[in-house]
């Protein structure tokens, strides 16, 4: 086993104690009448997975990287109604990928805290119809070496809209 993959894989475990433990002195700081009122533990586990992006769907995971699915999207982003989700994908301000099943699934990387990044939005509307697969993948594909989410994370909008507004033209979804 490499070294760069023994310490990626110390420091994901690291990460897991680290929210293991937040979470479980949390839990022991809540009174125990509040804990003992808790009636239904299955909606307590799935609001708990709703904040945590799943890894992987079905391959798409090694393309384009986590993903929230649609219910998870809406309780993010604090929306009730799969048509406010629908008005943003319409809008181009929220990617949305539409697999084999006609599941939605919404990729991890357009969102920091319970929004759809800003500088994510103008790359997506400078994209305007084209592929959301292909745009998905594209985030997420090395530039001369870097992302364009590396370059985002980098301030470097310009850089990344102009790549994005060459190659929207091709692109446009049929």
């Amino acid at each position: 086993m490499s070294q760069a993959l023994t310490q990626q894989d110390a420091g994901t475990q690291a990460v897991i104690d680290q929210l293991i433990a937040e979470f479980t002195r949390n839990l022991k700081s809540l009174p125990p009448e509040f804990l003992a009122s808790i009636d239904d533990l299955e909606d307590v586990k799935s609001r708990m997975r709703s904040v945590l992006a799943r890894a992987s769907v079905r391959g798409y995971g090694d393309l384009i990287g986590p993903v929230y699915d649609l219910e998870n999207t809406m309780k993010l982003l604090k929306v009730t109604t799969r048509a406010a989700i629908s008005k943003q994908v319409k809008q181009h301000k929220l990617l949305r990928l539409t697999i084999e099943n006609g599941e939605s699934i919404f990729p991890a990387f357009q969102f920091a805290g319970r929004a759809v990044c800003e500088d994510v939005q103008q790359v997506l509307i400078a994209f305007g119809g084209a592929d959301p697969f292909a745009v998905a993948q594209w985030f997420n594909t090395p530039l001369d070496g870097t992302t364009p989410l590396d370059l985002l994370d980098r301030g470097q909008l310009a850089r990344v809209l102009a790549e994005a507004r060459s190659l929207a033209p091709r692109w446009q979804a049929a």
